[in-house]
């Protein structure tokens, strides 16, 4: 009767670990299936933002009576814009220059 038992716990031990391990694999798959959608969708799905900063730069100096003297330098891309009547839509209309 003891040999039964000691089998038995064996045995369900050795189950256990398999189970572990398929649903480790199996989790494992649907992870890098989950992740290579999110990447096609991201790649796929985008055309490219209207308004993109390409560079963004702070030039800081510091004057003799203590006070801080800021320039920022700023590098951006515009695309072309259309609104729904299909003519082109001015940037000015955002706000980023000021009118003529």
């Amino acid at each position: 009767m003891a040999q039964v038992a000691a089998r038995s716990a064996g045995g369900s031990a050795c189950l256990c670990r398999k189970r572990i391990v398929r649903a480790l694999g199996l989790s494992l798959v649907g992870a890098l299936i989950l992740a290579a959608l999110c990447a096609g969708a991201l790649i796929l799905g985008t055309d490219g933002a209207d308004l993109s900063y390409r560079t963004l730069d702070y030039d800081v100096t510091a004057t003799a009576d203590g006070d801080l003297k800021v320039t920022e330098h700023i590098d951006i891309k515009l695309r072309k814009r259309k609104d729904d009547d299909g003519k082109t839509k001015p940037w000015r209309s955002a706000g980023i220059f000021p009118p003529p």
